[in-house]
């Protein structure tokens, strides 16, 4: 802020305040969770354990942690402390089908959304109105 243009710090206030998707990558430094901060809850205590790697991502709703996704493992793991009224799903699968993947993987698969079939999860309708459609594993969106 000290050294910022005039306006800068109100745009950026303004932004901040704005709830929007965020995605980034499980290993950057901004990502505090693994080593300074521990993982939120996940829904299902038994399944998959949010971890810090290659290929997996959080996904933010403004500030507050909404999930983790693997890509290796196509899966979505939802953390217990998001009130899920206030999240618009469509948005965060729109976001997730943009992200950035090698040449070869053209296809992005989400097969498991908290340990259980994408295709019987409570947001597959949300994913399809994405643009994601059902293939032999999961639900795929083409990039």
């Amino acid at each position: 802020a000290q050294f910022a243009l005039p306006g800068a710090v109100d745009v950026l206030r303004e932004e901040r305040s704005n709830e929007m998707v965020r995605i980034i990558p499980a290993l950057d430094p901004a990502n505090p969770y693994g080593t300074l901060a521990t993982w939120p809850t996940p829904r299902n205590h038994e399944g998959t354990k949010p971890r810090r790697g290659a290929g997996n991502w959080v996904i933010l709703w403004g500030s507050v942690p909404l999930a983790w996704f693997s890509a290796g493992k196509r899966s979505l793991v939802r953390f217990q402390e998001v009130v899920e009224s206030e999240v618009d799903w469509v948005e965060v699968f729109q976001a997730l089908a943009k992200l950035r993947r090698p040449h070869r993987h053209r296809v992005m698969h989400v097969e498991f959304v908290d340990d259980t079939p994408a295709k019987s999860s409570d947001l597959s309708d949300a994913m399809r109105e994405a643009g994601y459609q059902s293939d032999h594993r999961g639900i795929v969106v083409n990039r």
